[in-house]
């Protein structure tokens, strides 16, 4: 193994023997009423979810316990909404509005006395109140465009012709509406059925689900060129974040990879996740920085630098402490938990999104500060390379075997890596 052991001097090629040698003591554990540890009696009660595995969010169900949603930031006991002292944002007026309607007091509130209401005997002082409010038309008309191609007779021959018909009349559905369906699609995650009850409810326009579906594949031929100009972007992309998952189509395992750039985000599907999908995407060799979690090909591919995910790391931390059946369990994933969280709490000062009263870190402050806690890092994973709780030792032996991986956002611009209390644009992917 090289990793940390060749970058510190805190072990000296005989942290093994040391680690046996040093009579460290650990923690006792909480016991519950039977004097068992409280691990033992629960641990078969807890289930993996997204949050403590790399199970997918979509696996969680809809029934029994859910993972944890929304900000992780402890509860400040206020009201939710505005608080005092707070200015609000409203939607500014529209200058040209399409309708005025004046709302006239009917008798004065002061004395009681029938105000005038037309215009010409009425008096006003001060400025109009004006309130403005939004709302859609009572019917929304579809536009329907005829194009007419007349049969034209020659002066010369008495023939008829008639134009050929343009490529842009060959469909029956316009670019907006086609525009309106793939949005309705791809983003707003809506069914082929109900997109099509969508626009027969809303907007009358009666459209099956097979011209649904012909529209949206006319969207996907449409944005071919632009796909291509971003794929051929990715090899000189300085900072990558990648991540794939499994699907199915028509029973076909199917692999569709991410790869987010600061600019842009890029998915390709696959019939593989092997290594010779990243040769296609980004060449023989990447010159810039991969963040990836701890897949082989990842490592098989990229020999430059690397950042693992800490995501999947944080979430097979905390299944291990979860789920945790041995003493070993507990103490590791407890005391690389709270490492990593004064790491990140290092990182959010860095990057100002610490909360008030923390100050903000320097590049060389964060690099300074964070050198103890990588060492901890380090130091535990080494701890308990030996572990008889495979999980813990397989996780401690790829924290130690990959250590000069984990923190090369430390250092290097432009390295975000995704965690779960705060992820980047990539989190998707995570």
């Amino acid at each position: 193994m090289s990793g940390c052991a060749s970058r510190t001097s805190i072990y000296n090629g005989k942290w093994r023997s040391s680690r046996k040698n040093s009579g460290t003591k650990t923690r006792p554990l909480p016991t519950g009423t039977s004097g068992l540890p409280i691990w033992s009696a629960n641990w078969r009660k807890r289930k993996r979810n997204s949050t403590n595995s790399s199970k997918p969010p979509s696996s969680d169900g809809l029934a029994g316990a859910q993972r944890r949603r929304g900000s992780p930031r402890k509860k400040s006991g206020r009201k939710p909404g505005g608080q005092p002292g707070h200015m609000g944002h409203d939607r500014p007026p529209v200058e040209n509005p399409d309708r005025i309607e004046e709302v006239l007091p009917e008798k004065c509130k002061h004395c009681g006395t029938a105000l005038p209401q037309a215009s010409e005997e009425r008096q006003t002082v001060g400025d109009v109140f004006r309130r403005q409010i939004v709302d859609l038309p009572e019917v929304i008309v579809p536009v329907v465009t005829e194009y007419q191609y007349p049969k034209l007779v020659c002066p010369d021959c008495q023939k008829g012709t008639r134009a050929e018909l343009r490529p842009e009349h060959e469909h029956e559905i316009g670019e907006r509406l086609t525009a309106a369906i793939s949005y309705l699609i791809v983003s707003r995650k809506m069914t082929r059925r109900d997109v099509s009850a969508t626009m027969q409810d809303l907007f009358g326009v009666d459209i099956s689900v097979g011209s649904v579906q012909k529209a949206w594949e006319e969207t996907a031929d449409a944005v071919e060129a632009p796909y291509t100009e971003l794929e051929q972007a990715l090899p000189s992309e300085p900072v990558l974040n990648a991540d794939e998952t499994g699907s199915r189509t028509n029973g076909d395992k199917r692999w569709v990879w991410v790869l987010c750039s600061s600019w842009f985000v890029f998915y390709h599907i696959a019939s593989n996740r092997g290594v010779e999908v990243l040769v296609q995407l980004l060449g023989k060799a990447f010159a810039g920085i991969l963040c990836s979690d701890r897949c082989p090909t990842y490592l098989s591919y990229h020999r430059g630098l690397v950042q693992f995910c800490w995501a999947h790391l944080q979430r097979t931390l905390k299944g291990i402490g979860e789920f945790a059946s041995t003493p070993d369990a507990v103490h590791f994933a407890r005391d690389m938990l709270s490492a990593v969280g004064r790491l990140f709490d290092l990182w959010y000062r860095f990057r100002g999104e610490a909360g008030s009263g923390e100050g903000l870190l320097t590049r060389s402050e964060l690099i300074q500060q964070s050198i103890p806690i990588q060492k901890k890092i380090c130091r535990l994973a080494a701890k308990f390379l030996d572990s008889e709780t495979r999980e813990v030792r397989n996780l401690a032996t790829a924290i130690y075997k990959y250590w000069d991986k984990l923190f090369t956002f430390i250092e290097q611009e432009g390295v975000d890596p995704p965690t779960i209390s705060a992820r980047g644009s990539c989190g998707y992917s995570c």
